[in-house]
């Protein structure tokens, strides 16, 4: 084997596992942090505010946002289709779901292909 690729390769995976190491370090972290954030949350709604400032050490601020979710898609689709107001929808595909009618053999119209390569080391 070509001692170039074979370090390639070594640093390589040592780098992945490293970086591997690291993501289940932080999703432990994020994880504690969501659970601290939520009894702050909790403890500032049971004493009625909005907010607290500790000066040179920080502030927590309760921010609400309005979102939209579908409440009824047979409305809103109508609404879309006679409004042309595709606008409104993400234009992404569902991987799987494309994946699971190309199985089924059925030829989606409007759809291209492209292929991608992906390093696996094992």
């Amino acid at each position: 084997m070509d001692n170039v690729l074979k370090d390639l390769y070594i640093r390589a995976k040592t780098t992945e596992n490293e970086r591997l190491a690291l993501d289940r370090q932080s999703k432990l972290l994020k994880v504690e942090e969501d659970n601290l954030k939520a009894q702050v949350l909790e403890e500032l709604h049971k004493l009625g505010l909005d907010h607290v400032d500790y000066g040179d050490l920080g502030s927590a601020r309760i921010e609400r946002k309005v979102k939209p979710y579908i409440a009824d898609f047979t409305a809103l689709e109508g609404y879309i289709v006679e409004h042309r107001a595709t606008d409104l929808l993400q234009k992404r595909l569902t991987e799987s779901a494309v994946k699971l009618r190309w199985d089924d053999g059925i030829v989606i119209p409007g759809i291209g292909v492209s292929e991608e390569e992906k390093l696996q080391l094992r």
